[in-house]
């Protein structure tokens, strides 16, 4: 399932199908879904009570994702994916409970549409995910492989080890089979607080593969996160704010910088302080900054040149902590803003 679009999944719900006329109409994508509880006589659509549409016991398998669901809330139960290039793709509200995501299971992966995985990529702006009791199986760096032509996997070898280059454009996340990644490609709409996850578990997963996170000259990059509420997903073993590479997460000597990964990662309840949340704000300066709820508009600064990942003609300063500002030369914990408005970061 979805051999011929890397995005093509096994359970897909974003299609539109329709008369109009006499005729049936089919709408093949990105068609959200606002789920409500049957409308009274008189009510508008949206005034429904807002309802998510559960999915229960289902089982994936050799998909490039398992689930892709463009609606405004989805709840995943007890639901396992195998043989998978990303287990969900998920917008809105939505969640992923009692799960088993096996990235290759005893299937010979020649047989793959594709080789690499990332079981789970956090999005952007109002997309809010939790992702609570599951596991993840066998994510190893892979061995390089060429494709052929027509797409399908050729020329295995297994001598070769895939060095993947973390700041240019291999792959959605930087390096091959890791389990959290996030977006990197726009600068307007940048990451919330909206991303937590609690009790996972990993099997035959090396701790390289836990996170990895693409740096490019976006807001997505910069401004990615994700609080992990027990520590199981990073293997800190405490409540852990995970940010990007940027010095604008170090927000204490607690927190450390994971190299391996491109995140900083610090403690959510420091010794003897309040506990740290994620907070956003957009600052808006008339003439220089401009927001637009997420949806882009003529007045949004654009990408330099015509790739994702480089948007760095539209930075117009920088935020920085209280007392690591300028005058700290290499040593100041500060991001680059753009004018496209939206700061996120860690409150202490």
């Amino acid at each position: 399932s979805g051999f011929y679009w890397a995005s093509g999944g096994c359970i897909y719900v974003g299609g539109d199908l329709r008369y109009e006329g006499s005729a049936l109409k089919y709408i093949s994508g990105r068609q959200a879904r606002n789920t409500r509880a049957e409308k009274k006589s008189g009510y508008q659509p949206w005034q429904g009570t807002p309802l998510w549409m559960r999915f229960e016991n289902t089982l994936m398998y050799a998909c490039n994702r398992g689930l892709l669901h463009w609606g405004y809330r989805a709840d995943i139960y007890r639901a396992e994916f195998h043989d998978i290039t990303r287990a969900v793709t998920l917008f809105g509200e939505s969640s992923l409970v009692d799960a088993i995501v096996n990235g290759v299971s005893g299937n010979e992966d020649i047989d793959m549409a594709n080789e690499h995985h990332d079981a789970f990529q956090f999005y952007d702006i109002n997309v809010k995910s939790i992702i609570v009791n599951t596991e993840f199986r066998n994510y190893v760096e892979d061995k390089c492989r060429t494709p052929t032509l027509a797409g399908t996997p050729a020329n295995v070898n297994k001598d070769i080890t895939c060095s993947w280059d973390v700041t240019a454009g291999a792959g959605i996340s930087g390096h091959n089979n890791i389990i959290w990644s996030g977006p990197f490609h726009s600068d307007i709409n940048k990451p919330q607080q909206i991303s937590a996850v609690r009790n996972i578990k990993y099997t035959n997963v090396p701790k390289s593969q836990y996170v990895s996170l693409k740096v490019a000259e976006t807001g997505a990059s910069r401004f990615f996160n994700f609080i992990d509420f027990d520590g199981s997903a990073t293997g800190e073993g405490r409540p852990t704010i995970v940010g990007s590479n940027q010095e604008w997460w170090h927000v204490c000597d607690d927190c450390r910088l994971e190299p391996t990964w491109n995140v900083w990662l610090c403690p959510k309840q420091p010794a003897g302080f309040p506990e740290r949340e994620v907070a956003h704000i957009e600052v808006l300066t008339p003439d220089i900054t401009v927001t637009n709820g997420g949806i882009q508009n003529p007045g949004s600064c654009r990408p330099a040149g015509n790739g994702n990942g480089n948007w760095s003609e539209c930075t117009v300063g920088y935020v920085a902590l209280w007392g690591h500002g300028p005058d700290h030369g290499d040593a100041m914990r500060s991001s680059p803003i753009t004018s496209n408005a939206g700061i996120t970061g860690i409150a202490a």
